[in-house]
């Protein structure tokens, strides 16, 4: 695949967009040589910091997201596994991928924007999802970020007073409910894909997953969508 898959167009030989604040790391750098190419005009683009191992920019007009990234790294092999499940709505949309670009130790992907959120919008509107999360990481002997688990926790524990404060009293027979009362909730297309993140987790040797709120994004539609779960060295 040409990097004209991913631009529409050659790469240029330097950005033309003003830097990114700070001194860009290489990915960055390159992300800005990308993004120039595809539309100059810096207003029409959301460009985050810059990280060691990666970089994004979002294209606010036609909403999609360019990401930089090593080639080496665990999100290498987060894009093969995604590419093998994406029929399920719970895995990123990916328009076009370049490993190794122009030879080099880099990787650009061609991904739809998503919605980010903090750890009370994931508790509030996500809890049996991520509740399914924790049982089914556990029974694989998979730990995940202590946020997630942590989130659940304690929107579970609050919800009868959110019940007294709606309804101004706690119905009778109410329990508090569980973790694992949660999770039977969850969608079928969410166990799947989870399931199917657990399966690939052990069969690439990840003991770990980094899934905390910054790595949870959801769609317009409400859909939860994975989207960065691995780190290079789990163990």
């Amino acid at each position: 695949m040409r990097i004209t898959e991913i631009t529409g167009r050659e790469l240029i030989s330097a950005p033309t967009l003003p830097p990114i604040k700070g001194r860009p790391s290489v990915a960055g750098t390159i992300l800005l040589k990308i993004v120039n190419q595809i539309d100059p005009d810096v207003e029409d683009w959301h460009i985050p910091p810059s990280g060691v191992e990666g970089a994004v920019a979002v294209h606010m007009h036609t909403q999609t997201a360019y990401k930089v990234f090593w080639a080496h790294s665990a999100y290498t092999q987060f894009i093969q596994m995604v590419g093998k499940n994406s029929n399920n709505p719970h895995w990123p949309k990916i328009s076009a991928y370049k490993p190794n670009f122009h030879g080099g130790p880099w990787s650009v992907v061609r991904i739809e924007a998503l919605h980010g959120m903090d750890d009370f919008y994931l508790g509030r509107h996500y809890l049996p999802e991520i509740s399914y999360l924790i049982m089914a990481s556990a029974k694989k002997d998979i730990r995940i970020h202590t946020n997630t688990v942590s989130v659940a926790q304690e929107y579970l524990a609050a919800l009868p007073n959110i019940g007294r404060k709606l309804l101004g009293f706690i119905p009778a027979g109410t329990r508090a409910q569980t973790v694992d009362d949660a999770s039977k909730e969850a969608s079928e297309s969410w166990k799947q894909a989870v399931d199917q993140l657990l399966d690939f987790a052990k069969q690439t040797g990840h003991t770990f997953l980094d899934l905390h709120s910054a790595n949870f994004m959801n769609r317009s539609d409400g859909t939860l969508v994975i989207t960065d779960p691995f780190v290079q060295f789990d163990s």
